[in-house]
């Protein structure tokens, strides 16, 4: 070999699209001056045949009905005017959504095939002014004629191009691709940098010490329920079987502060100096009437003896005690519901955190997707680049 071989041309994968269709364009050179020209003489065959709508549209002579059955020269001529009128109408200008020469010239053709229907879907509609006035639209159809000859000259050459076309829209999805997947990482790492940026501080850590506080605090109250349900069972263990001498004597003496009352309720009424007093005082009353008699007991005897054993105790303290652990267990229970809402709250914080540290990974996957994408199309174009237009090309 006798010389180096060219450097392949470096091109930024975002100006793919316009390297494609300024090399599609380049190749159909001959497109354009035919198109060109096909172009220029439909405008002379339009405006030939918008001249002969106005020079129908300004005949002044009776139609000619001798061949038309049960028809009115006044229905024809009315009917003349929206004729011309429909026909003004029926060409437009096409859209040029493709830029490319071939698509321009395509347009072109939609649109014109579009208005050659319209003219023949009109003359449908007024087949009786065509008849009644054939002898004045000569050149209309002269000029209509000549226009479906240069849509079919149009429509030849547009497929001519076919095969450029084919590896033009071959190269063309492959490209569009590549620039998905830019638009596509570009968006994900905006979304990344969005979620990374409230990202909140690991929660883990608070979430292990509330479970173990939360446990450690959940074992106390137990305890503590136990021993309270314990203690004062203990009390009322020793206070109800008394419950109904105890009516009995308040029957009986008809006090404000009936005896019942402090079996019944014996932490809320004996954990204090007077009432622990007032309790004793009916106790030993109620003892000396079972003793007199005047309160039917079954076993009086046996109740006057669990009366002085009462007597005998020092009841007050165990109810105090009963009450300590009562209240210590509310206070615990203030506690742990204080734990749980704080560990809500935490988890509500660990489960968005999570929900992040789960999205920016499926992020970082897709990224990675992209990635090893991106070289495989990358070479598809390089090689189609090289085998359809004869073009070395390094995508940077």
């Amino acid at each position: 070999m006798f010389w180096k071989p060219k450097e392949p041309e470096s091109v930024d994968p975002a100006a793919l699209e316009a390297l494609a269709k300024r090399v599609f364009d380049s190749r159909l050179g001959w497109l354009e001056s035919r198109g060109s020209r096909i172009t220029k003489e439909l405008s002379s065959a339009e405006r030939t045949f918008m001249h002969a709508c106005d020079s129908l549209d300004m005949v002044t002579a009776e139609p000619v009905t001798e061949n038309l059955f049960r028809v009115k020269p006044e229905s024809i001529r009315l009917q003349k005017s929206g004729y011309v009128t429909a026909l003004r109408s029926a060409f437009v200008h096409p859209a040029y959504g493709d830029t490319t020469i071939h698509g321009r010239y395509s347009a072109e053709l939609s649109a014109l095939e579009s208005s050659i229907n319209k003219v023949l879907t009109t003359n449908a509609q007024f087949k009786f002014v065509l008849v009644g006035y054939a002898s004045h639209i000569g050149q209309l159809k002269e000029s209509f004629s000549r226009i479906e000859q240069l849509r079919n000259e149009l429509k030849r050459e547009l497929e001519r191009a076919d095969s450029e076309l084919a590896i033009y829209n071959g190269i063309m999805p492959t490209i569009e691709r590549l620039a998905a997947l830019a638009e596509e990482e570009k968006q994900i790492t905006a979304q990344m940098s969005g979620v990374a940026s409230g990202r909140e501080e690991s929660v883990a850590e608070r979430e292990a010490g509330l479970k173990a506080a939360i446990k450690e605090k959940q074992s106390e109250r137990d305890k503590v329920s136990a021993e309270a349900s314990a203690a004062k069972s203990s009390v009322e263990l020793v206070l109800s079987p008394l419950e109904r001498a105890a009516r009995k004597y308040d029957h009986l003496v008809a006090q404000k502060t009936r005896l019942s009352e402090f079996i019944e309720r014996p932490l809320e009424l004996i954990t204090d100096g007077p009432g622990y007093a007032e309790f004793r005082g009916k106790l030993n009353d109620l003892k000396g009437w079972i003793n007199a008699g005047k309160v039917d007991v079954r076993d009086a005897r046996d109740t006057a003896s669990r009366i002085e054993s009462i007597l005998g105790q020092d009841l007050r303290a165990q109810a105090i005690a009963a009450k300590g652990l009562s209240a210590k267990k509310a206070v615990i229970d203030e506690e742990l519901i204080s734990l749980h809402q704080t560990m809500e709250s935490v988890s509500a914080i660990g489960k968005k955190h999570r929900d992040k540290e789960a999205a920016l990974s499926r992020m970082d996957e897709q990224l990675k997707s992209i990635a090893q994408q991106r070289p495989a199309i990358r070479s598809q174009i390089e090689q189609r680049f090289l085998s359809d237009y004869k073009m070395r090309i390094r995508i940077s």
